[in-house]
């Protein structure tokens, strides 16, 4: 009887799914390339068809969580909603896309010390919220809802201080104290693009 075979886009997603789980269930560095190919049931040399390593599957993860977070930014940037809203509702959006049950996406990486890794993430993520900040600012600018002086400057602030707080997330702050940080960052960047009274409210 013929074998059977999967398209590739199929496989390989079967395949991110697969490290997926092993990497929150098991952790990242105690799941090796024999764990996911045993998961979904194929040979080894099936998985070095479409990754090199278990470190390009997770490569190949990060991507599919920031191209499905790009997406919706897209939507929201090129919205009917105000600058102020538009501004809010990405903030939002990003930190959404990013829970995992009761923690979030890649914590499994944190707790295990790949700090270097988690980095990596958190400025991909920043590279990817940047572009629709700053057309975001420039359009708030021009309605008069904004006062940003200095769009660059205030774009590389602001990713210091979403940094700052994705760190926050990560060390499993309480829920007041993570309600406290968000104040000041809201505060802290309302200030910086200039809006009205700080009036920015950013949730989570």
């Amino acid at each position: 009887m013929a074998r059977i075979t999967k398209d590739p886009v199929v496989r390989r997603n079967e395949i991110i799914d697969a490290a997926e789980k092993l990497f929150y269930s098991v952790g990242y560095d105690e799941t090796s390339v024999s764990d996911i190919v045993k998961a979904i049931g194929v040979a080894q040399g099936t998985f070095y068809n479409y990754f090199t390593s278990k470190d390009a599957v997770l490569e190949a993860l990060v991507q599919r969580h920031v191209s499905k977070i790009y997406i919706k930014l897209e939507g929201i940037e090129k919205s009917e909603m105000t600058a102020v809203q538009k501004f809010e509702k990405m903030f939002y959006t990003i930190f959404e896309n990013l829970r995992n049950g009761d923690g979030w996406v890649f914590d499994f990486l944190y707790y295990n010390k790949h700090l270097q890794i988690t980095e990596k993430i958190i400025r991909q993520g920043g590279n990817m919220f940047l572009p629709f900040t700053k057309k975001i600012i420039e359009e708030g600018n021009r309605k008069g809802e904004f006062s940003a002086d200095y769009i660059d400057e205030t774009l590389e602030f602001i990713t210091a201080v979403l940094q700052c707080f994705t760190h926050a997330l990560y060390q499993r702050k309480t829920d007041e104290e993570l309600r406290q940080q968000l104040v000041i960052v809201s505060k802290m960047i309302g200030g910086a693009i200039g809006i009205k009274d700080y009036e920015l409210r950013l949730l989570i």
